[in-house]
């Protein structure tokens, strides 16, 4: 007897958005130094000497950076979305930065605006404490957000904000964001159907994402 795409257990997928990547950052004119276009005045420069890895240094608590991409074709959009923030850590002690993401959902030909301000949701992460190990990498616990709550049908879209909400005792320059980890659960194809990765997708689906 065969079994059908959903009986079986779908695993996560993940993906990794970059900072120095994100939609919103914006060579300065004068200074030719990618910054932020969102609140605060954060720039990007190596995260460490020698490391070869571009990094936003997070000046003052409430700095933030966009980005915007197509909601992932093969995500179950009755199940969260999940996220968790990588850093470097260019200090000794313990500090506890609290991280925040904000979310918006957006339709084919809706107004964009800004995703802070009107946020679907604000997912907070709870203070993470930082090795006393200089120059450390860290890595958030997974924030889970309601993200199947929020999402429409006709929705394209997806906008994200990244924002360093606390400190928590690091000095100004001290946090250097990296990127932005979001994990999701893979839709399992309708019955027997299965969505193809190479030319076009089965003319029956009826989702206008694939």
């Amino acid at each position: 007897m065969p079994i059908n795409d959903d009986n079986i257990g779908w695993n996560r997928k993940r993906i990794f958005l970059p900072a120095r990547q994100m939609m919103g950052v914006l060579d300065d004119s004068t200074s030719g130094i990618p910054a932020s276009l969102g609140t605060g005045v954060a720039v990007f420069e190596e995260a460490v000497a020698g490391s070869e890895l571009a990094a936003m240094v997070i000046g003052a608590a409430g700095d933030e950076v966009y980005d915007f991409m197509p909601i992932p074709w093969d995500m179950d959009l009755t199940q969260p979305m999940r996220f968790r923030v990588w850093f470097i850590h260019a200090a000794v002690g313990a500090d506890t930065p609290i991280w925040k993401v904000m979310y918006q959902f957006f339709a084919k030909q809706a107004a964009v605006a800004d995703f802070i301000a009107n946020a679907d949701e604000t997912v907070t992460f709870g203070s993470h404490t930082c090795s006393t190990t200089n120059n450390s990498l860290e890595v958030t616990a997974w924030a889970e957000s309601a993200s199947e709550t929020y999402v429409r049908e006709g929705d394209f879209g997806l906008g994200l904000a990244v924002e360093c909400d606390n400190l928590g005792g690091a000095s100004g320059d001290e946090i250097k964001f990296l990127g932005l980890e979001i994990q999701y659960t893979v839709a399992a194809a309708p019955n027997r159907a299965r969505q193809i990765t190479d030319g076009q997708p089965p003319s029956s689906s009826t989702d206008q994402n694939v």
